[in-house]
C-alpha cells in the first residue's frame, strides 16, 4: 500500500500523468471552424471593406466593426438544399433552416487573412421543450411560468442548433472578396 501511494504521489510531482503534456488552447483555436484566406499585399482596411460588400450581397450586415475586424450578419432563413431526409420531412412538418455568417479580417503584416464561417441552424424549439424535463435533475413540479415560458415571446423562446457548416457559401463569399480586391485600382509608388 505504501508503495502504491510513493509510486502515486511520485507521478504527480514529476507531472507525466496522461493529459499533463497537452498543449492549452492557441490564439487561433477558433478559427480552426472557418474558411481561411490569406490576401498578400492588400491593406486590412481593403479587404475590409471587400469583405464587408461580400457578405451584404448574401445578407444583411447586423455589425460591422472595422477596428475589431469582425462583420456579423443578421441570420438569414431558407431551404436546405443539402439536407437529408428527416423524420419531419417524411411526416410532411414544416422544417425551419437559417444560416448565420460571421467573417474576421486580420492583420498580419504585409497582407490580411479572412475567416468566414456560415453556419446551418435548424429551429429546434418543440424538441427542446418537449424534452426539457428529461434532461433536468429534478423531477418535482415547481417552476415558475417564466421557467414554463409563459412570459417570453416565440422569438425569445427560439432555439436554434448549428447542424453544419456551408462550406459553398463560405467559398463564394471568399472568392467575391477576392474579385472585388482585383477591381481595385493599383497604385505605383
Amino acid at each position: 500500500m505504501k508503495l502504491a501511494s510513493l509510486l502515486l504521489y511520485g507521478t504527480l510531482v514529476s507531472g507525466t500523468i496522461v493529459g499533463c503534456e497537452a498543449p492549452g488552447p492557441t490564439a487561433t483555436a477558433g478559427s480552426q471552424n472557418a474558411a481561411r484566406q490569406r490576401f498578400f499585399g492588400q491593406p486590412s482596411a481593403d479587404v475590409f471593406a471587400a469583405a464587408e460588400e461580400a457578405v451584404a450581397e448574401h445578407f444583411r450586415i447586423e455589425r460591422s466593426d472595422p477596428a475589431a475586424g469582425i462583420i456579423v450578419a443578421e441570420p438569414k432563413e431558407g431551404p436546405d438544399a443539402e439536407a437529408g431526409a428527416t423524420l419531419r420531412k417524411v411526416r410532411g412538418a414544416e422544417e425551419r433552416v437559417r444560416r448565420a455568417a460571421e467573417v474576421r479580417v486580420e492583420n498580419a503584416g504585409s497582407s490580411a487573412v479572412v475567416y468566414c464561417r456560415v453556419a446551418v441552424q435548424r429551429l429546434e424549439t418543440s424538441q427542446r421543450q418537449t424534452f426539457a424535463r428529461d434532461y433536468a435533475a429534478r423531477d418535482i413540479p415547481n417552476e415558475t411560468p417564466v421557467d414554463r415560458e409563459g412570459a417570453t415571446t416565440p422569438e425569445q423562446n427560439a432555439v436554434w442548433s448549428t447542424t453544419r457548416r456551408d462550406r459553398a457559401l463560405e467559398s463564394a463569399i471568399l472568392r467575391a472578396i477576392d474579385e472585388k480586391l482585383a477591381q481595385l485600382p493599383t497604385t505605383t509608388p
